[in-house]
């Protein structure tokens, strides 16, 4: 049988985590808050799971896992306003571009 197409998918999947992780771990590297902090440090730890599960996935289907994170779902524009909004901690600002983030990310 050939996977080709699921591994593909499995991959696309491999790289909106990456992505995420990037991001969120970006995020909670750049804030003082420490709720805002644990919660992106979480997110960012479900995304590397979900990556875990998904190479399983892949190698069973004899797949090779992209390591990689592409352009896809990073901040262009905003991202100097959303680094600001860490330096100064304002979590209201914070959740509004992590949310821009993840809607760019699943745009891409």
């Amino acid at each position: 049988m050939n996977y080709h197409r699921s591994v593909e998918a499995l991959n696309f999947l491999v790289i909106i985590n990456n992505n995420r992780i990037e991001g969120f771990s970006s995020a909670s590297n750049e804030t003082n808050a420490e709720k805002i902090k644990n919660l992106f440090g979480s997110m960012a730890e479900t995304s590397r799971t979900l990556n875990s599960d998904l190479e399983y996935k892949i190698k069973k289907h004899d797949g090779i896992p992209v390591k990689d994170v592409t352009g896809k779902g990073k901040l262009s524009g905003d991202r100097e306003a959303m680094i600001n909004s860490f330096k100064y901690n304002n979590r209201r600002r914070i959740l509004k571009y992590t949310l821009l983030g993840e809607n760019i990310i699943l745009k891409a």
